[in-house]
């Protein structure tokens, strides 16, 4: 299908109160209306599309509502008493990452746990073939690093900024150091991290039966 072809079809889509969204990973779906309020909503990987219009049809039918914080309501945040949360909050560094930078490449070692606070960032990897694929697009919320873990703490992905990040970072060496010195918090935040790795491999798993279905 051509580009003009789908252009034509947004807009007469747009008409009839529709929106188009495309799921582009590679970028080949050019938009001369990139950047402005008119272009379509543009997704690396189809799971996040899903999501987006999940959202889109519950503020439309459901009315507005108080959205939690997508950071604290991560696993690792949410599910600790005020003395794990203490032990994570004093742990926990900001860091800073510009848009196109590899935050964690793959094969490399456990470089511990990464929150995203703001921005967005892929995970991908490189085929057989050589050819790099996106995996799946992270945004506030989500987190990386920590699958390593069950993979002999070898990254198994590499992550890069799509846009530029902030992060809250716990990293390898303050999750042993906590883990060592206060072994109660250490099995909060273990269980955390668990449930958040059930978490993924959950998406993960749908996310293989959308492409298979």
């Amino acid at each position: 299908m051509s580009r003009l072809t789908l252009l034509a079809l947004r807009d007469r889509l747009r008409e009839e109160g529709s929106e188009v969204i495309a799921v582009d990973p590679s970028g080949v779906i050019p938009d001369p209306a990139e950047g402005t309020d008119e272009a379509s909503p543009r997704f690396t990987d189809l799971p996040s599309a899903i999501e987006w219009c999940e959202q889109m049809l519950i503020r439309t039918y459901c009315g507005p509502r108080e959205e939690p914080d997508p950071v604290e309501d991560h696993p690792l945040m949410r599910d600790l008493d005020e003395t794990g949360r203490a032990a994570l909050d004093a742990a926990m560094t900001r860091q800073a990452v510009p848009a196109g930078e590899v935050v964690l490449a793959e094969g490399t070692d456990f470089a511990g746990i990464h929150v995203i606070v703001r921005g967005q960032a892929v995970a991908q990897d490189r085929g057989p073939d050589g050819e790099v694929t996106t995996l799946v697009q992270l945004g506030p919320g989500t987190s990386f690093g920590e699958l390593a873990l069950g993979t002999r703490d070898r990254q198994e992905t590499t992550i890069r900024a799509e846009t530029e990040l902030e992060l809250l970072v716990l990293s390898a060496a303050d999750l042993e150091r906590i883990t060592a010195e206060d072994p109660a918090a250490a099995l909060q935040i273990w269980r955390a991290i668990a449930r958040d790795g059930y978490r993924v491999a959950d998406r993960a798993l749908r996310r293989s039966a959308v492409r298979v279905g």
